[in-house]
């Protein structure tokens, strides 16, 4: 059962006792959070085998001993299982904003936010999608810099072309294009 549907009905939880059998640990956002971070970093690739990853009895003192990561399984070649390349694109799309601006919203709705290596696996994954052989999203890289930390060469990915031509041909709508340039903003590619 999710976290989120027991604070929503107001049903009981139980405090468990720890991996390290030190002290009762309450679910809360923030130690599941630590239980999920001690696994991070030693995730298997996007498309490798999943079948062994736990957080249950996930180490450290604050780490509550049953989480779990919510997963989200998608084809390699989305044309088994979309209608046109458009759709696979939209696919792809809403995929990469909920790993990225997304977590944004994770707190409210009562998820842990994904860590930046899990935010990582996720974009090499979706650079492994393709419809009919041809590759959907280009995460090659946005900005190179120099030692000094300053702007060297820009190099604009596919998924900001496309979700350029997918708002100019009516695909997406006004506010989808202006979530896509908040991001972009936030994250230093675009200045203001």
């Amino acid at each position: 059962m999710e976290l989120a549907y027991a604070f929503q009905t107001g049903m009981s939880y139980a405090f468990i006792q720890n991996a390290d059998g030190t002290q009762f640990i309450e679910p809360t956002l923030d130690t599941i959070s630590t239980a999920s971070g001690g696994v991070a970093e030693s995730l298997p690739a996007s498309d490798g085998d999943w079948s062994k990853v736990t957080l249950v009895n996930a180490p450290g003192e604050n780490s509550y001993p049953i989480a779990s990561f919510t997963y989200l399984l998608v084809y390699d070649d989305l044309s088994q299982t979309t209608k046109s390349k458009e759709e696979a694109k939209a696919i792809v799309h809403m995929i990469h904003w909920m790993i990225t601006e997304g977590q944004n919203h994770s707190e409210s709705l009562l998820y842990v936010p994904l860590s930046d290596s899990v935010v990582e696996l996720g974009k090499q994954g979706l650079a492994k999608i393709t419809y009919e052989d041809e590759v959907l999203f280009d995460y090659s890289g946005i900005i190179s810099t120099n030692e000094s930390n300053e702007s060297t060469s820009y190099e604009i990915p596919k998924w900001i072309r496309d979700n350029a031509r997918w708002w100019a041909d009516g695909q997406i709508t006004d506010q989808d294009y202006i979530n896509g340039l908040q991001y972009l903003i936030s994250q230093g590619i675009l200045k203001v």
